[in-house]
């Protein structure tokens, strides 16, 4: 029993002496006492259930704790497995900086030290890089929370000093304190041994790429410095009095010339874009001039070969636009050169139409559509490979080094345009490509405007060509001006028009008659238009090819025209002459054409100092200058040339770049610092180099402007004449 509930037991017994009916307190303590018993024993039996209930909670914790145990030495026994199995060396290390713990790569790594091991701190083992950390205080570092790592660290391997990496970081328990630190590092040889190889291997190429250039460099200065004697003598002996034969050999030489000029150029263009060295500009141009370039560069080759050289801008196209006019000019000239020479007979037309314009951003497809042999579906994917042809055999037909259509693809390209074709064999070909350029604010384009809106007014214009597309031509770009043209294909066509139209007592402002006509010449046409009545008032215009002068007509049959001009016309000429017509006064086409490149430059009392090397670069550059009436003194190398201008005032210095004893940036270096004089003295460069950087090199030492070899006259006139206006 309780040892309570006893003596409450007891003190009742006790104070039932006190108490009458004692009987009832008998029978009540006795229910008491059994009471007692019957919960004492309960108490018993719930001891013993507690007692065997803590030993089975015990013998549970026993069970959980052993598999525990069990799961924790598993992940340990996974753990240092993975550990064993990393070919990178991993260590413990203690708070003194010993080693406490090696992995299997470790201990294999630090053979070397194996019997200081874990007797010594880690450093003692490492050949550290780090210039700002003493090896005694790493440790320290690491335990304050810092993570050091070296990626050129050293340590000995088999004797041998290695190159490895390293890192160490700190070892944190229960994330409130560094108890240690980790060392995890690996041997990097083959790592460094790639990385030499690989910096050899830069070094060979740049040193490959920069023989290369100078090799092109070279080869070009070579090459063009015979070409400049070649194709600018050809020139002067054209200008000569000649027989007809001797002029056709000058010409051949010439052309033979220029051609070979043409291939250099290719190859020196496709290396420059291979190295990356092709950059493009973005200035305004005018878009309509670059078209007629091209009528002037290809028109008597084309005429020679009877064949229509058809350009047409449409309308639409902005009169000027922001990009690289030298580029699209090369490619469009690449493309109507491929054309002309696969096309026996028949049309090139080069077309230009927009095909989208947003803000201030249009884009331009143009197209070169020739009438030739056309190209074989299955040749056609290989065109825009470099040194690719159609027909590829050494025996072809059509000459070329295959590279036009390569670069023209890089060149769109690098305009982030893009390059095509369509054609089927034996119906001819059109390349075509799409790029943008940025459109001159329309305020600026219409300042531009060669002719006043108010002199076209719907003028009758008849049009005499039996050549479809050249006549559709003339017709757009009338149209476009406020012109309206009618189009026939014959003198007889001609005449029945003009007589229908007076038969209304209407008559034509202009007729442009071509001058060759089937069944009626033009000159027959023009003959019989002057002599009919309705046709008192109207104005001729004859058309001629490129290869026939004016000069060839008679006084008689030249009097029948108001002009003659020769074709394919160009856009400005032809509208500055309906100008001159439709405000009644008229100017001889051939004056306009013959003259649009004529440069004023008069020599007289213009003394000029040439320094050059080659004497028949001399002799050319001597003639040229007499003809402009210049007086020219020469210095053989720039040595020579720096003491004629200490000795003589000169108004311009034309200098060779690549001389003996002293170049030309050295000796224009030496004339800036010699006088005041020398400071301001225009000094023209002239290099038969054409390399990225050769413009800029000689601005840098000096020269006023640069030119390259073979001269071009025209360009050399220009020259000349900016800087001694």
């Amino acid at each position: 029993m309780h040892p309570t509930l006893e003596t409450l037991v007891k003190q009742l017994k006790l104070s039932r002496k006190t108490i009458p009916e004692q009987s009832e307190w008998e029978v009540l303590l006795a229910n008491l006492s059994q009471l007692l018993q019957d919960n004492d024993k309960k108490v018993k039996l719930l001891e013993k259930s507690l007692n065997t209930s803590y030993s089975k909670t015990k013998d549970l914790n026993t069970i959980i704790q052993h598999q525990s145990d069990s799961n924790m030495a598993a992940q340990k026994q996974k753990i240092e497995s993975v550990l064993e199995a990393l070919s990178d060396g991993i260590c413990e290390i203690d708070s003194k900086g010993k080693i406490i713990y090696a992995n299997a790569a470790a201990i294999k790594l630090l053979s070397d030290f194996n019997n200081r091991l874990y007797s010594e701190p880690f450093y003692q083992f490492f050949t550290l890089s780090l210039p700002n950390i003493k090896k005694e205080l790493i440790i320290q570092d690491v335990m304050s929370g810092k993570v050091i790592q070296d990626d050129n660290a050293h340590m000995l391997i088999n004797h041998t000093e290695v190159p490895i990496s390293l890192v160490i970081t700190p070892i944190t328990h229960h994330r409130t304190e560094n108890t240690g630190a980790a060392l995890i590092f690996r041997n990097i040889s083959k790592q460094k041994n790639y990385e030499k190889a690989l910096s050899k291997a830069k070094e060979l190429a740049e040193s490959g790429s920069k023989a290369k250039s100078e090799f092109l460099a070279t080869m070009s200065h070579e090459i063009r410095t015979p070409l400049n004697g070649v194709i600018g003598m050809s020139n002067l002996l054209a200008d000569t009095e000649l027989t007809k034969i001797q002029l056709e050999f000058a010409n051949t030489i010439k052309r033979s010339g220029e051609t070979l000029l043409s291939i250099i150029n290719d190859i020196l263009d496709f290396s420059k874009i291979e190295a990356g060295e092709m950059e493009l500009e973005s200035i305004c141009f005018n878009l309509h001039e670059i078209f007629e370039d091209l009528i002037d560069i290809f028109g008597v080759q084309f005429s020679e070969k009877k064949l229509e050289l058809i350009p047409l801008v449409s309308p639409e196209i902005p009169t000027c636009v922001y990009g690289d006019p030298i580029r699209l000019r090369q490619i469009l000239i690449n493309l109507v050169g491929n054309a002309y020479k696969f096309t026996e007979k028949g049309e090139v037309s080069i077309s230009a139409e927009e095909m989208s314009r947003q803000d201030d951003q249009i884009t331009i497809c143009f197209s070169v559509k020739d009438t030739g042999v056309g190209i074989p579906k299955d040749k056609q994917q290989n065109l825009f490979n470099s040194f690719s042809q159609a027909d590829s055999t050494t025996t072809r037909q059509y000459g070329g080094t295959g590279l036009g259509l390569s670069i023209s693809k890089k060149l769109v390209e690098m305009m982030n345009g893009s390059i095509g074709l369509t054609s089927e064999e034996g119906l001819g070909c059109t390349f075509w490509f799409n790029v943008s350029f940025s459109i001159m604010p329309q305020s600026e384009n219409k300042a531009l405007e060669e002719s006043p809106a108010q002199v076209f007014n719907k003028q009758k214009v008849l049009i005499v060509d039996d050549n479809n597309p050249s006549c559709l031509t003339l017709s757009k770009q009338m149209q476009s001006w406020n012109i309206e043209p009618h189009i026939v294909n014959s003198g007889a066509r001609a005449l029945i028009l003009i007589n229908l139209l007076s038969q209304t007592k209407d008559t034509f402002d202009l007729t442009i008659i071509n001058m060759q006509l089937p069944q009626m010449s033009g000159i027959e046409l023009a003959q019989i238009i002057k002599q009919m009545p309705s046709c008192n008032s109207t104005k001729l215009l004859l058309t001629l090819p490129s290869t026939q002068s004016k000069s060839l007509l008679s006084t008689t049959d030249n009097a029948l025209f108001n002009g003659v001009v020769t074709k394919p016309i160009r856009q400005t000429v032809l509208k500055k002459l309906l100008i001159d017509f439709f405000q009644n006064e008229p100017k001889q086409a051939d004056e306009v054409k013959n003259n649009h490149n004529i440069i004023s430059l008069n020599g007289n009392n213009k003394r000029i100092l040439l320094v050059e090397d080659n004497q028949i670069n001399q002799l050319l550059a001597i003639k040229i200058l007499e003809k402009f009436s210049f007086q020219v003194d020469v210095s053989e190398n720039g040595q020579l040339g720096v003491e004629a201008f200490m000795k003589k005032p000169y108004d311009l210095i034309l200098m060779d770049c690549q001389m003996p004893v002293l170049d030309g940036y050295q000796a224009t270096a030496k004339i800036r610092t010699s006088n005041p004089k020398g400071t301001t003295i225009p000094i023209i460069g002239l290099t038969a180099n054409a390399m990225k950087g050769d413009r800029e090199k000689c601005l840098n030492a000096g020269m006023s402007d640069y030119l390259t070899k073979p001269i071009n006259i025209l360009l050399l006139q220009k020259t000349l004449s900016k800087w001694l206006d």
